[in-house]
């Protein structure tokens, strides 16, 4: 008499026990792919190379640079022609930013 090996599954108790544990952490197959595809639409959106929100962001931010830089050309170009002094400090003044230091940022080796 000595030891053999029994199925813990054959008692129809502990297979019930065993399958409904193992449910419990599988996730379904339908949700698995509706999250995926759910996350791949988002980053689709967010990083598409042309109409992805990401590209559409970095855009704004040379075209506001863009219009910052034609701004100071005018205000040039305006003082110049009503013959006043133009510096960079008029130039914040009259459009309310910090151009001084976006200019460093900008070009770092210009001495201003």
């Amino acid at each position: 008499m000595g030891w053999t090996w029994k199925n813990p599954c054959e008692n129809k108790h502990i297979q019930k026990k065993w399958m409904s544990e193992k449910r419990e952490k599988m996730i379904h197959p339908i949700h698995a792919l509706l999250y995926t595809g759910i996350l791949t639409l988002f980053m689709m959106v967010v990083l598409w190379p042309r109409y992805g929100l990401l590209s559409r962001w970095r855009r704004l931010m040379r075209q506001s640079k863009r219009s910052y830089l034609e701004d100071a050309l005018k205000h040039i170009y305006e003082c110049e022609r009503s013959r006043i002094p133009c510096t960079l400090i008029s130039i914040e003044r009259n459009f309310n930013i910090q151009l001084i230091a976006w200019l460093k940022k900008l070009k770092p080796a210009i001495p201003i």
